[in-house]
């Protein structure tokens, strides 16, 4: 598979969209060899430097990652955060841009709903061993009507076979039930929220832990990061805008969301 060079996207209008600023000097670099298992951030990025050979960033962008590395004195890691600032902006634009109208897409977003009943219907037929009453099973085909099986074997064989298809018996039935919803219960309009905040706490962690950055440097650092990367910190933001002093990009508002990732996280599932 031939790996290709990943073209920048600004956040405009509510949605991401590769750069036609023909004005802009645009700033290439191939990927390093050297992000290994044993590399800060590397679980996250992997993928990304898989496909990718090499990524563009303009560079206005750069200079101030510059800026922001320069404040915090922390130049060493320019060319880690550079790779994983673009394969967050990846990954975040990819989950961003689902199509939340999607058919399937909801369906799979409300899997868990009908899966629940379908354990709820099973649950009596493992445990009550009289399967006279066992309920009716009716079928829509794509052009006919509804067909109702009534008769006993085959009612009888269909549960049986269910029961076996999701590995479903009376021993474990709660263990495996709580097994199958939890493959079941992520929200899909949370999943860009999801990328933001699996990698802000791989960051934080960095910062705080290995580079003994303080909470609000920290804090401060991850905004204008994210800002710089075209990731938006509050969800009401249609486009990305930033100032000439870094200083001015955060409003403490933002501060306090981004705060809130390590005192409140929010929900991604459904339960």
């Amino acid at each position: 598979m031939s790996r290709e060079l990943y073209h920048w996207k600004y956040f405009t209008n509510n949605k991401f969209e590769v750069s036609s600023d023909i004005g802009s000097t645009i700033n290439n670099y191939n990927i390093s060899h050297d992000i290994t298992i044993d590399t800060p951030f590397y679980e996250f990025c992997k993928s990304f430097t898989i496909g990718y050979a090499s990524f563009e960033i303009p560079s206005g962008i750069e200079s101030k990652l510059n800026e922001l590395l320069a404040k915090y004195n922390q130049e060493d890691l320019k060319p880690l955060l550079l790779i994983t600032g673009i394969a967050l902006q990846k990954a975040y634009s990819d989950n961003f841009e689902f199509d939340k109208k999607d058919d399937l897409l909801n369906d799979f977003n409300n899997q868990h709903l009908e899966f629940r009943e379908l354990l709820e219907k099973l649950q009596p037929y493992l445990f009550n061993d009289n399967k006279n009453n066992l309920p009716d099973i009716s079928f829509k085909p794509f052009t006919e009507p509804a067909i109702t099986l009534k008769n006993f074997f085959v009612k009888l064989d269909i549960y049986d076979a269910l029961c076996k298809g999701f590995g479903l018996t009376k021993e474990n039935f709660e263990q495996r039930s709580n097994e199958l919803l939890e493959l079941n219960r992520s929200k899909i309009d949370k999943f860009t929220e999801k990328v933001k905040f699996d990698f802000f706490h791989i960051l934080y962690r960095y910062l705080t832990k290995e580079k003994n950055l303080k909470r609000a440097d920290a804090l401060r650092f991850i905004g204008n990061y994210f800002l710089f990367f075209q990731i938006r910190i509050k969800s009401s933001s249609t486009e990305i805008e930033l100032y000439q002093d870094i200083n001015d990009n955060l409003e403490d508002n933002d501060i306090k969301n981004l705060s809130h990732y390590l005192t409140r996280p929010p929900k991604f599932h459904h339960f």
